[in-house]
């Protein structure tokens, strides 16, 4: 919800012709699956298929997201995929982008994020992100995007679709396919890593520190702290949109 409350709301994403779309498997809890249905029917924005959503499953939400894009959106210039823990300053995104148009490598065979190279593989088996020498038997992962939030032209997802069969599945959605399939393609990741910041501060100080800095991408710990940012983002605009009260 606190998407929608934020950068996500209907407001703002008209104002630069956008749309949202939260995609999600199944899951093995009537009442959560009772509460997905109506909150389907009322904001018509969420694509759900039939996987299973678990952490280790992420890849079948990722390949589902691409192949609906590819299926559904045939006019659009640019596609973004962020976590649900991310708070997007749109208008800086949309700005940047737009400024980005003019180049031609920046409208085809394009991804743009915070690029991580040299990535350590964990083999601790106690951690979430645990991954088997089996699975995975290099100790570095190869240059991929973190999964926080990666932006694609819009050919991109029938270009990963298509090299999708060549490349065997890792679980690992973000180094699958933004480092295994894009790499596969030969394609550079574009660097925008001055973008990204990781783990915002509760403090209203700190937070208009940040976004002095020109942050378009923030990971936010707490849903409360991304309702501060988003208010304080939208007072720097010349016409705020959809802000909320919050407690200070």
């Amino acid at each position: 919800m606190a998407i929608r409350q934020t950068w996500g709301d209907k407001k703002v994403l008209g104002k630069f012709k956008t749309k949202l779309l939260f995609v999600m498997g199944v899951v093995n809890n009537r009442h959560v699956m009772d509460m997905v249905k109506v909150e389907s029917a009322r904001y018509n924005d969420i694509l759900q298929t039939e996987f299973n959503d678990t952490y280790r499953n992420l890849n079948s939400k990722a390949m589902t997201a691409l192949r609906w894009i590819a299926t559904n959106c045939h006019n659009i210039s640019y596609i973004m995929k962020t976590d649900d823990d991310i708070l997007i300053d749109i208008f800086q995104v949309v700005k940047h982008l737009r400024y980005l148009q003019q180049y031609e490598y920046a409208r085809k065979k394009f991804i743009l994020c915070n690029v991580w190279e040299g990535m350590p593989v964990l083999r601790n088996k106690e951690s979430k992100w645990y991954v088997s020498p089996e699975e995975y038997p290099n100790k570095t992962f190869e240059v991929y995007c973190s999964g926080s939030a990666y932006i694609l032209s819009p050919d991109m997802p029938v270009r990963l679709l298509k090299i999708s069969l060549k490349v065997p599945r890792f679980w690992v959605d973000d180094v699958y396919v933004t480092g295994m399939l894009v790499n596969a393609l030969g394609i550079k990741h574009t660097n925008y890593d001055s973008a990204y910041i990781f783990g915002v501060s509760n403090s209203l100080h700190e937070i208009s520190k940040e976004i002095k800095r020109k942050i378009a991408i923030y990971h936010v710990p707490q849903t409360e702290i991304m309702y501060k940012l988003w208010n304080d983002l939208n007072k720097r605009m010349n016409h705020p949109i959809a802000t909320r009260k919050v407690l200070k």
